[in-house]
C-alpha cells in the first residue's frame, strides 16, 4: 500500500501563511519518493482572502486520502490543524507529532523488513 502523507500546521496569522516551512516538508517528502497532500499545493485555487471554512473543507477532502499525518511546529495554535489531527486520529489515519517521529518510524520498518 502506498503511503499517502497529509502535512498539517499553522497557516493562519503567519507571513505568507507558513508557507515555507509547509515548502521544505514537502520537498523532503517527495524526494524520499512519497506521495504529499501539501495545503498550499491543493488549496492554490481558491481565491486569497476566502473564508477559512471553504479551505478547511477542501483540506479534510484531502486528509481523507492519506494514511499519515505530520505535524509542523506550532500546530497546537492553530485550529485548523487540532481539528485536521483529530479527525486523522479517530478516522485511523497514523499523525506523526514530528516530521523527525514520521521518519523514525519509515526507519524501523525497512528495517523490519530486510
Amino acid at each position: 500500500m502506498n503511503r499517502v502523507i497529509y502535512i498539517s500546521g499553522p497557516i493562519t496569522g503567519h507571513p505568507d501563511g507558513n508557507r515555507e516551512s509547509f515548502k521544505v516538508v514537502c520537498a523532503e517528502l517527495k524526494a524520499k519518493g512519497l506521495f504529499v497532500r501539501n495545503p498550499h499545493e491543493f488549496c492554490s485555487d481558491i481565491p486569497e482572502g476566502s473564508d477559512w471554512e471553504i479551505y478547511m473543507r477542501r483540506c479534510i477532502v484531502k486528509l481523507m486520502e492519506c494514511t499519515d499525518l505530520i505535524l509542523l511546529p506550532g500546530w497546537q495554535k492553530s485550529k485548523g490543524a487540532w481539528i485536521e489531527a483529530r479527525l486523522a486520529k479517530e478516522l485511523g489515519i497514523t499523525v506523526h507529532p514530528t516530521l523527525k517521529l514520521f521518519e523514525n518510524s519509515i526507519d524501523q520498518q525497512q528495517e523490519q523488513s530486510a
